[in-house]
């Protein structure tokens, strides 16, 4: 009797250090995975901002919109003149519709947008807001830029915290 006690004894010791090595072996690969995740997410990011610096259509956009960006002036909502310069705006608040709904959703690291592109997302959507608002109330268009707004109210006045920070490495 007192043997198969120490058998049984030896068996969960054995057990034991089997069940410590396997979660320490799921605790490390969870870790490695998050490694992976947040760099995946700043690869990603960086991608996006160098291929958009390149793009000759946004690059040709942003010289477009320049002037009325310095002076924070809206370009008219109805003048001809104004359209090729509506249609600028439009297409810059379409392309960082996208990238806000990315930092949104955790698909974009939002330190480095908020490092390379924080001053022109927010003077764009800043500058163009009267006639997002016209159109928006012209077509019952609630949703419209609604990523971009949320981004600049978030980013008003204030860095990303580092809690934010911590919430982001967590949710992975």
């Amino acid at each position: 009797m007192k043997s198969v006690f120490l058998y049984i004894y030896d068996l969960q010791e054995e057990t034991v250090a089997v069940l410590i090595g396997v979660f320490f072996a799921v605790v490390s690969w969870l870790f490695s995975a998050a490694a992976t995740r947040r760099l995946s997410r700043k690869q990603h990011t960086i991608n996006l901002l160098m291929n958009s610096g390149m793009d000759p259509a946004i690059k040709a956009a942003m010289e477009l919109v320049r002037d009325n960006l310095n002076s924070k002036k809206c370009p008219s909502f109805s003048s001809v003149k104004d359209a090729p310069k509506r249609v600028a705006f439009r297409l810059l608040l379409n392309h960082f519709e996208f990238v806000a709904a990315g930092l949104r959703n955790g698909d974009l690291d939002e330190q480095l947008v908020y490092d390379s592109e924080c001053h022109t997302i927010l003077d764009l959507y800043n500058t163009y807001l009267p006639n997002i608002e016209k159109r928006q109330k012209e077509r019952n268009l609630g949703t419209l830029y609604e990523h971009t707004a949320w981004l600049s109210k978030r980013w008003r006045g204030q860095r990303p915290l580092s809690w934010r920070r911590f919430w982001q490495l967590l949710r992975d």
